[in-house]
């Protein structure tokens, strides 16, 4: 298995970085993979608006494991995605896995690619800064601005439709002449930003998000995603133990966790828990059963369903013991 670690969002670092590793050369912002790991390339654009891009589509020869660790220096990454595991066993072309997604720096970031994936995604790196400036005087803006900083370890997810397609593709294989291409990728970076917001907009309407999350209740509420990611290897508190740490009564606490990071408090729990598991089982250090055990689960077959609930496959093909 090829690993990668990085702690940045530099994209021209991280191409540099990244060639190391496969001990290739970045040529124009333009790294090519080596047959010994695969085929394809990634591209790195620098835009005249202060985006930085990284456009890939490449297949793996190997297993690929890439990890940005968590890191102070708040940045957002706006990522749309097309995975394709194909078999070669099976003749049928396998169906793509398509989405779009908006992460931050504020925690972990873990990608696994195994050998015979092609992966074909934009990458749009971005400053809290930049998104305040570029959303300027529109009148929402405060609302989506607090809706984010409220949601900072939250993933905001949506689906790949037909309109993020064509702009997907567009970028993917520019049609347009040489000379103009910064100016057709960013035009098309930019609708997609649009689009993204806008529907993100939509979305905390539809909920009716109120932003009036006190700073004090904020710090009360990391205090509680502390605690539950402390220790994976024994069942989170309880609620009403929970709301004691809070200072908050429970139906206070439920709603103001779900609003601040996306999910109900023990669908966050889990959702990192599964995520722990994964992130051990790529490393190839542990045993299926020595994951199950260190993420406190008595039953085998129990911490099994809840990896096949959580990422659709059986955890022992991500280790090699299947």
């Amino acid at each position: 298995m090829l690993k990668f670690e990085f702690n940045h969002t530099n994209y021209h670092k991280l191409l540099e970085e990244f060639s190391a590793v496969l001990t290739v050369p970045v040529v124009d912002n333009r790294l090519e993979f080596p047959a010994k790991n695969g085929y394809g390339y990634m591209q790195m654009y620098e835009l005249s608006n202060g985006l930085h891009c990284m456009v890939n589509d490449y297949t793996t020869a190997t297993d690929i494991m890439m990890k940005r660790r968590k890191m102070e220096d708040y940045h957002f990454m706006l990522r749309l995605d097309e995975v394709i595991h194909n078999d070669p066993e099976n003749q049928q072309p396998a169906d793509p896995k398509r989405g779009v997604s908006l992460t931050n720096t504020t925690f972990e970031w873990i990608y696994y690619a195994p050998k015979h994936t092609r992966v074909r995604n934009i990458n749009i790196v971005f400053s809290d800064t930049w998104l305040a400036t570029w959303l300027g005087q529109e009148p929402e803006s405060e609302k989506l601005l607090q809706y984010l900083s409220n949601t900072a370890q939250a993933m905001s997810l949506d689906p790949m439709d037909n309109e993020y397609k064509v702009w997907f593709e567009e970028i993917q294989v520019p049609q347009c002449d040489d000379r103009l291409k910064a100016m057709y990728i960013q035009n098309r970076m930019m609708l997609i930003l649009e689009r993204f917001f806008n529907r993100l907009l939509m979305r905390i309407d539809s909920i009716h998000f109120d932003s009036r999350i006190s700073s004090y209740d904020m710090a009360r509420l990391r205090e509680v995603e502390a605690i539950l990611m402390k220790d994976f290897s024994v069942p989170p508190p309880s609620i009403a133990q929970l709301s004691r740490t809070a200072a908050m009564s429970p139906s206070k606490l439920k709603n103001a966790f779900k609003e601040a990071y996306g999910l109900p408090i023990y669908q966050y729990f889990q959702k990192h828990r599964m995520n722990k598991a994964k992130a051990m089982l790529i490393s190839k250090k542990y045993s299926v059963r020595e994951v199950s055990r260190e993420l406190g689960y008595e039953q085998l077959t129990n911490f099994v369903k809840a990896f096949q609930k959580a990422f659709d496959q059986n955890p022992a093909s991500i280790n090699g013991e299947a």
